[in-house]
C-alpha cells in the first residue's frame, strides 16, 4: 500500500510539472489531507516547490463551486503575499530595475524589459504612432522614432499589447502592494539578463 501511495504521489507531481510546462501558471493549489498533499509536494521538481500552495483539508466531498468557495481565502492570502513579495523585491533592487511609467515604456519598447509590475487601475493616456506604434506620454504630435503621426490611446489598453509584442511578462498588483508601488511611480520593470550584464561590466 505504501508503494502504491508513493507511485500516486510521483504521478501527480509529474502531472503538475506538465501543467507548468504547458501553461504560464503562477501557482498550483494542492487540496487534501495534510499527509497526502505534503507527500505530493515532496515529489515536485525543486524549481517548482515554491509555487505549490497547500490547503490541508479533505474537500473530496465538495462540488467545484463549494471547493472554490472554501479555498478562496487561501487564494486571496497567497495572491496578496506574492504581490507584496514582488513589489518589495523590485524596490530593493537598485541595479536591475527601472521605475516610473515613462522610463518603463522606453526600456520596454527598446526590448530591454523582461517583466513589468504595475498598479491595478492605473489610468492615463499615451500618444501612439500610427506607423511604428511607438508610445509615450509626450504631447508631441510627431513620433520621435519614425516621424509619423500619432493618436491618443489609453495606457491600460496599450500596455498589455506592448508587453506581448516585446515578449515580456506583466503582473498587476492591488491593495497595499499597489499603494507601495504608487510611491515609486506606480510602475516598474526588471531588465533582461543581457542588460544586467552590461551594467555589471560597466560598474
Amino acid at each position: 500500500m505504501a508503494a502504491e501511495y508513493a507511485h500516486y504521489d510521483r504521478e501527480i507531481a509529474e502531472r503538475i510539472g506538465h501543467w507548468f510546462a504547458a501553461e504560464p501558471l503562477d501557482s498550483v493549489f494542492l487540496v487534501g489531507l495534510a499527509q497526502m498533499v505534503k507527500a505530493i509536494r515532496k515529489e515536485v521538481t525543486p524549481a517548482l516547490v515554491e509555487k505549490i500552495v497547500l490547503v490541508e483539508e479533505d474537500l473530496g466531498w465538495a462540488s467545484r463551486t463549494e471547493l472554490l468557495d472554501r479555498i478562496e481565502p487561501s487564494i486571496v492570502s497567497h495572491k496578496q503575499k506574492r504581490e507584496m513579495a514582488s513589489v518589495e523585491a523590485m524596490l530593493g533592487d537598485f541595479r536591475n530595475v527601472v521605475m516610473g511609467i515613462d522610463e518603463v515604456l522606453v526600456q520596454l519598447q527598446q526590448g530591454k524589459v523582461r517583466s513589468v509590475l504595475v498598479k491595478k487601475g492605473l489610468n492615463g493616456s499615451l500618444q501612439q504612432c500610427v506607423n511604428c506604434s511607438w508610445a509615450d506620454r509626450t504631447s508631441d504630435p510627431v513620433c520621435p522614432a519614425c516621424g509619423g503621426g500619432r493618436r491618443n490611446v489609453a495606457l491600460r489598453d496599450v500596455l498589455p499589447e506592448l508587453v506581448r509584442r516585446y515578449n515580456a511578462s506583466l503582473e498587476i498588483v492591488s491593495g497595499q502592494s499597489a499603494r507601495k508601488l504608487q510611491e515609486r511611480g506606480a510602475m516598474g520593470a526588471w531588465l533582461r539578463e543581457f542588460e544586467k550584464k552590461e551594467y555589471s561590466a560597466s560598474a
